[in-house]
């Protein structure tokens, strides 16, 4: 049985109530004790009724991915198995470029390793896209598709101007270096929330190693989008330009658009709802609609990944 809201939410309500009433005259440590016992019925109640709302939930889950796949189940079937052999080509295309080197004698290709963290994580990008649209959450699957299409974006860029005979052959190991950048600024960060999280010897560490990525590479590796600086011939760098040289800018009304999936915009606000001429509803659980644009936004970002790898 689920809980009953009512009893101790009027009990609460109605300790407030007598409370203003007798504002005067009221016992302060009477109405704390009263409103204390009511907020901890309704908190065992909440706990007790917790597995109930787990299985009424779980019911709706799977009626709804019954009513996804009614729709969508060929579609989808698509989408997976474009993802399994996307999967399968880059573990044999990596697979095979270490085997080359190694029969070579030679190093591997330095790009070799940030290309295939890459595109392990546009494999669990899709993924992850894969269920957010089974379980029809096709905006948090758009939201997702953003981040593959940033993936597509980075590993083109070090895909085609990283070569290691090329004008720029380090930029796979800036890439790497970026990330000592990354690291002591989340570390700062999550100090003036929890001081305690980090020790003074691994902030010490953190900034050595910083230290070293930008005494190997140069002041400017510290800039936003400082791995990249030595393609442009500007210091400011934003990603629309990192879009342009992979000539992947025809994918921004898309990215802006998953965008407002990302951040709190107003835009956002209008893209959740429903607007009838007398009220406007805003959704608040699953939906069978909209589901081919992040499916699409992703394998578009998948194709490229595997493009780059290759």
């Amino acid at each position: 049985m689920l809980i009953d809201f009512a009893t101790p939410a009027m009990a609460i309500t109605q300790a407030l109530a007598d409370r203003l009433e007798n504002r005067s005259t009221g016992d302060d440590a009477l109405f704390e004790r009263d409103l204390e016992v009511a907020a901890n019925d309704l908190a065992q109640q909440i706990h007790a009724s917790a597995s109930g709302f787990a299985l009424r939930a779980e019911e709706e889950r799977r009626e709804h991915r019954d009513d996804v796949l009614h729709q969508w189940g060929p579609a989808l079937d698509l989408y997976v198995a474009f993802i399994s052999i996307a999967e399968s080509c880059l573990i044999a295309t990596f697979a095979r470029r270490e085997e080359e080197a190694r029969e070579a004698g030679v190093d591997p290709d330095p790009r070799l390793r940030v290309l295939a963290g890459m595109q392990a994580r546009m494999c669990r990008v899709a993924l992850a896209v894969q269920d957010l649209l089974l379980g029809g959450l096709p905006a948090a699957a758009l939201a997702s598709s953003r981040t593959a299409h940033e993936l597509a974006v980075y590993s083109t860029v070090i895909g085609s101007h990283g070569a290691p005979d090329g004008e720029h052959p380090t930029l796979a190991a800036r890439f790497d270096a970026y990330g000592q950048i990354e690291r002591l600024k989340d570390a700062r960060a999550h100090l003036e929330i929890d001081p305690t999280a980090f020790s003074e010897e691994d902030m010490a560490r953190f900034a050595a190693e910083r230290d070293t990525a930008v005494a190997e590479h140069g002041p400017d590796l510290k800039g936003k989008y400082g791995w990249a600086t030595v393609l442009f011939d500007r210091t400011h760098i934003e990603f629309p330009h990192l879009e342009r040289l992979a000539t992947l800018q025809r994918m921004r009304s898309h990215y802006r658009w998953a965008n407002h999936e990302v951040h709190a915009t107003s835009r956002s606000l209008l893209m959740n709802a429903a607007i009838t001429p007398d009220r406007i509803r805003y959704r608040t659980g699953r939906s069978t609609a909209g589901l081919a644009e992040p499916a699409s936004a992703t394998l578009t970002s998948v194709l490229h990944g595997l493009v780059a790898g290759a």
